[in-house]
């Protein structure tokens, strides 16, 4: 991969810790370019980097030291890196004055409580996906298991619907697979409750269900598949919602 080529894209929401630890690793691997995140709400910042240290930081309309707060207070976002430089997302010019690059990482939170591997972005561009299958049937989860890790996408698993809510926001797969009848909370309550969270509102959920009828939030779901279906349908639906570096991995 050429150095102007992009390095790392992430085109779902995740906790702002993943998108630290990709900080750090940037600057253990001494990477030059630009590390962009769009928070949630549409806030922009950005992280310029030069052989790992770094030099300049904004976050909206501020620039250098005085975005660092904001920077922190992300929650949520997106984010990639280009092995390049591009313009911050500030209407601010001109040269900034900057703490240190290890005091910055300190001031953000950033975790070094262990060296990183020269490697470690390698293994970062080639995480898998991470999809959760959400059905009461071991056998319907062994399937979607079978299609899954053939095509390299590591698979999760939960049979009930409490179980789910719970484990979705722990986890924090990329695309989730949800069945409608189970016993206790059904599909269409898991994806009321998902949807009140703050990292389910943007996340891919789609429905497994032999009927489109039992579904009463289908227009809060991402889509659906009718059971039983064919290994090109779940697949299809996976290439359409996963983060697109992430299959390129696959």
């Amino acid at each position: 991969m050429s150095q102007t080529q992009q390095i790392i894209y992430q085109s779902n929401l995740v906790a702002f810790g993943r998108a630290k630890s990709v900080l750090s690793a940037l600057c253990m691997e001494e990477r030059s370019g630009t590390l962009v995140l769009t928070a949630e709400g549409g806030d922009g910042a950005g992280i310029l980097l030069e052989a790992g240290k770094i030099t300049d930081v904004a976050f909206n309309t501020l620039r250098g030291n005085d975005a660092l707060s904001g920077l922190r207070g992300i929650q949520f976002a997106r984010y990639f890196f280009e092995g390049e430089f591009s313009d911050l997302p500030s209407v601010g010019d001109g040269p900034t004055d900057m703490l240190d690059t290890q005091s910055i990482l300190d001031f953000l939170g950033v975790p070094r409580e262990r060296k990183l591997e020269p490697k470690v972005i390698d293994e970062v561009e080639a995480e898998k996906s991470r999809v959760m299958v959400v059905d009461d049937s071991r056998m319907v989860r062994s399937v979607v298991r079978k299609i899954l890790t053939k095509n390299n996408i590591e698979v999760l698993e939960c049979e009930d619907g409490e179980q789910a809510v719970i484990a979705i926001e722990k986890e924090q797969p990329d695309v989730v697979l949800l069945d409608v009848v189970m016993p206790g909370m059904d599909g269409n309550e898991v994806l009321r409750r998902v949807r009140d969270t703050e990292y389910g509102r943007t996340l891919p959920i789609i429905f497994l269900t032999s009927s489109e009828s039992l579904i009463e939030e289908l227009g809060s779901a991402t889509g659906c598949i009718l059971k039983p279906f064919k290994p090109n349908e779940l697949m299809s639906q996976m290439e359409k919602n996963l983060p697109s570096s992430k299959l390129d991995a696959a």
